[in-house]
């Protein structure tokens, strides 16, 4: 059995973070199956968020973020799996959704997106160009 998330209260993402998964769960419903407390905001240009930052058994970070305009505009069914851009870009997606089905007791088929090949090239891109900024790089 996956070891219980532990709900972090704010992360800064090294490398900024990058979605690597959608949900096809509301966040009231894995806040009740988790025992979560959800923050709630405003997103600038989107409206009302949800979520909140876990921390998984091998240490990774996630941000679930769900927002209101995605689910009524565009056909989102829960919310989104933010991780650390290094991390997908070095692990891929498949390492990365395994790991929250089982932390967070979820059916296989309750994860809906999965990053795609050009997602990750892409986000392998934002991490060569953030080290190629970082001083003494």
């Amino acid at each position: 059995m996956a070891e219980r998330p532990v709900q972090i209260a704010e992360h800064t993402f090294p490398h900024d973070r990058w979605s690597a998964l959608a949900l096809g769960v509301r966040m009231e419903a894995l806040a009740e199956r988790l025992g979560l407390e959800v923050d709630v905001w405003e997103e600038d240009g989107l409206g009302e968020a949800k979520g909140c930052f876990l921390q998984l058994g091998t240490g990774r970070v996630i941000l679930l973020r769900e927002l209101a305009h995605a689910i009524e505009h565009f056909g989102e069914t829960g919310p989104t799996v933010f991780v650390d851009t290094a991390d997908l870009a070095l692990n891929g997606p498949e390492p990365i959704r395994n790991e929250v089905v089982e932390a967070l007791g979820l059916a296989p088929d309750e994860v809906v997106r999965l990053a795609g090949v050009e997602h990750v090239a892409d986000a392998a891109k934002f991490v060569a160009n953030f080290a190629s900024r970082k001083p003494g790089a």
